[in-house]
């Protein structure tokens, strides 16, 4: 009979410490949705589920903490990235208009470079005077194809 009460003790102490060592070692694991066994239990078992679930508590405290960091900086790096790639795309777009202001002012120049000679050989022209020629190198193909 005290064989009996002793593994009767034994199994009342040891599976309830077995379930708790379970749920802590399910923990550590991050594991979601972890109930503490036994917290109702008014000896030292109920007292080390209590801590347990007070562990649980804070550990789940401290994982909503951090993805809200986390969820925190990456809207952070995202709109720096969103800013860089709009200050790229800016400075793309400065150096795409200097480019084409570039190209248009020089357009520009070569054709009152091409007219100045086309009105000096007209002008020449009207008073008889047909040897004139535009006699310039023009950096325009379409401009090069008339002199």
């Amino acid at each position: 009979m005290a064989v009996a009460a002793v593994v009767l003790t034994g199994r009342h102490l040891t599976r309830p410490l077995a379930r708790i060592t379970e749920v802590l070692h399910r923990l550590s694991l991050n594991e979601d949705g972890v109930v503490i066994p036994d917290q109702d239990r008014g000896d030292e078992i109920g007292a080390l589920a209590l801590a347990a679930e007070e562990f649980r508590q804070v550990l789940e405290r401290e994982r909503d903490a951090e993805q809200r960091t986390w969820a925190g900086r990456t809207a952070a790096q995202a709109a720096r990235d969103t800013a860089q790639q709009s200050a790229a795309a800016a400075e793309q777009a400065r150096h795409e208009a200097e480019a084409a202001r570039n190209f248009h002012a020089k357009k520009a120049a070569t054709a009152d470079a091409f007219f100045e000679a086309f009105s000096r050989i007209i002008s020449h022209a009207e008073r008889g005077d047909f040897s004139q020629r535009i006699g310039i190198r023009f950096d325009d193909e379409n401009y090069d194809a008339l002199t």
